[in-house]
């Protein structure tokens, strides 16, 4: 009886190869897994978790390929196919990196800039590999890079701002556009009122100020009125307040009843219960003007010229000027 003898070989040299290296989304791309020697099984891993067919991924040839259908951004990994028979088994990686873009481009910076400030403005785009950036300002290129700076902005820098995204792989390309205003600068912001608690307290503090001026002004002024009345003579019982003395006016009258003594005694003039009908005492007017008002000694003087003589004896302790 014959019977078949089957020679089992080892696994080696082990490879995931793609079916292109553009890599590309949206393009059909497949994984391919050989390896030399006796081949049994197969199974795909992508980091580290075991893969499935899911709607754009499928296997053939026993799971020796691998195809995205198509190729998705998401579908980028680390891919490894296990490779094993009853001897051995082996294991070959592929980074699979997927090729796509420009998509959502975006200009990041300032719409409104003051005159001699500074432009500043950054462009994005999700692009795999990095996407090339060129500025255009109105429809003319200024610029070749992510990011555009200009410094002492001016008002012909004003217009729109084109940023083109290019993909140089896939060939695509993708702009954004901000439409940017360089004026002059704003005026300065007024500062805002003060709240309402601080405004009263304000006029509580200006009230409590001229209170206090008003009480200071108004004892100052009572003081001096009482010096004033405190230095104006005046004679006992009727005397005469000579305050309002000038020397070059007339004095309308004098009811003198008596006068002090700088030695502290009293010279009675009249009884006190008599009235006089009248004493003038005149001043010339054709005096200087800077006169002073008539003292006890000149008044002594003048009433004795005038007043009758006493007899030698008499005990009269008074003098009498009378109007004859």
């Amino acid at each position: 009886m014959l019977s078949s003898v089957s020679v089992l070989e080892r696994i080696s040299e082990a490879s995931v190869k793609p079916s292109t290296n553009q890599t590309i989304e949206g393009n059909l791309v497949n994984l391919t897994c050989d390896a030399a020697g006796s081949v049994f099984t197969r199974e795909w891993v992508k980091d580290g978790s075991d893969l499935t067919q899911a709607d754009n991924i499928k296997f053939y040839d026993n799971n020796r390929v691998l195809s995205f259908q198509p190729l998705n951004r998401t579908n980028k990994g680390v891919y490894s196919c296990k490779i094993s028979n009853p001897i051995n088994s082996i294991e070959a990686n592929y980074n699979l990196s997927v090729i796509y873009g420009p998509d959502a481009v975006q200009i990041k910076g300032d719409s409104l800039v003051n005159i001699g400030g500074t432009i500043e403005l950054t462009c994005t785009a999700e692009s795999e590999p990095s996407a090339s950036f060129t500025w255009l300002l109105n429809g003319t290129v200024i610029h070749s890079s992510a990011v555009y700076t200009k410094k002492d902005a001016e008002a012909s820098d004003s217009g729109n701002y084109t940023c083109q995204a290019k993909n140089d792989i896939t060939g695509k390309s993708l702009s954004a556009v901000l439409e940017l205003t360089v004026t002059a600068p704003p005026d300065p912001t007024p500062p805002p009122p003060p709240p309402p608690y601080y405004i009263i307290g304000i006029v509580i503090a200006c009230v409590v100020v001229i209170g206090a001026a008003c009480g200071v002004g108004f004892y100052f002024y009572k003081k001096k009125r009482g010096q004033k009345t405190s230095h104006s003579p005046r004679a006992g019982g009727g005397g005469q307040d000579n305050s309002a003395f000038q020397g070059n006016k007339e004095l309308d009258y004098a009811d003198i009843a008596a006068f002090h003594r700088k030695d502290g005694g009293t010279v009675q003039l009249r009884p006190q219960n008599e009235t006089s009908e009248y004493a003038q005492v005149r001043i010339n007017n054709n005096r200087p003007a800077a006169s002073s008002p008539p003292t006890y000694d000149a008044h002594i003087q003048r009433s004795k010229s005038q007043a009758p003589q006493p007899p030698a004896n008499g005990a009269q302790v008074y003098a009498e000027v009378r109007k004859k």
